[in-house]
């Protein structure tokens, strides 16, 4: 299909469009989402430089956007086109995109715009806003719908740069306890994480929730059974702090040295290496 105007090219698929979306999603704890419908969506843009006039002082300017189908100023615009991307006036082949109309024209775009900037700026009118280098140019984007936290979202992804919206919307979703299990696990692996987990355990302020508390609870209790009755059957653990958290002995050896822990955000934390010696095979 052909426009009447440049559109930046479509680099990204619906396919990684609908991934960037869920692996979004899944850090907000949502899997097993059900996608409704995933749609390509040419939007017209008018894109602009501004100037301030002011009385008194320096005049800021700046470059940004208008949407020309809803007539609100869009940063991201400007942005991407500082990305060395392909613009061509034909749509993406072998789909059927949709096109939403121009519905601030070429002669209503400056005005429209200086309203739009004295408005978003505050304690300025329109006249003191000077709009210049207008030219129309076409955004493709991705509108995902899903299934979410006991509601319907729709989610825009820019199909230039794949850049996520609308994801602040939807809540997180709190871990149960195969999720909290795999996390603590995987903290369990470095000395740091074993001095995470008692922080966020033994916190004064009681963090996390119950499910949380009890997976990290759990798992402790079952690695310190680990070290102290497996490992010494077959062979022995050695920990080695960092040089930054081990404080010499001073006068003469008269004050012994030891860990000398750093204090991060209401937590003492060591760093160093820990190492399993033995045999294992049996």
């Amino acid at each position: 299909m052909l426009l009447d105007a440049p559109a930046l090219e479509a680099r990204v698929t619906p396919e990684v469009a609908l991934s960037i979306v869920q692996k979004a999603l899944a850090k907000k704890g949502w899997t097993g989402v059900s996608v409704n419908e995933v749609r390509l969506v040419y939007t017209p843009f008018w894109v602009f430089s501004f100037d301030i006039v002011a009385e008194k002082g320096s005049s800021p300017t700046g470059k940004t956007g208008l949407n020309a189908f809803t007539g609100e100023l869009n940063d991201l615009v400007p942005a991407i086109l500082d990305r060395p991307i392909k613009k061509s006036r034909e749509t993406v082949k072998g789909g059927k995109p949709e096109i939403e109309p121009t519905a601030v024209s070429y002669r209503e775009v400056k005005e429209t715009a200086a309203t739009k900037i004295a408005a978003h700026v505050g304690g300025i009118k329109a006249d003191s806003v000077v709009v210049s280098a207008v030219s129309k140019l076409y955004v493709p984007f991705y509108r995902v719908w899903i299934d979410v936290a006991g509601d319907t979202f729709k989610f825009e992804v820019d199909g230039a740069l794949g850049i996520p919206m609308g994801l602040e919307d939807v809540p997180g979703k709190a871990k149960g306890w195969e999720e909290e299990t795999g996390e603590a696990l995987g903290k369990l692996k470095s000395p740091s994480g074993w001095v995470d987990l008692f922080s966020r355990l033994f916190s004064a302020k009681g963090g996390g929730s119950p499910v949380q508390r009890y997976a990290v609870l759990a798992l402790i209790i079952l690695a310190l059974v680990f070290l102290v009755f497996v490992v010494p059957s077959m062979g022995g653990v050695e920990c080695k702090p960092d040089s930054g958290f081990y404080s010499p002995s001073k006068w003469f050896g008269l004050v012994k040295g030891g860990l000398s822990p750093e204090y991060r955000a209401g937590k003492f934390v060591v760093e160093g290496e820990c190492y399993v010696t033995g045999d294992f095979a049996s």
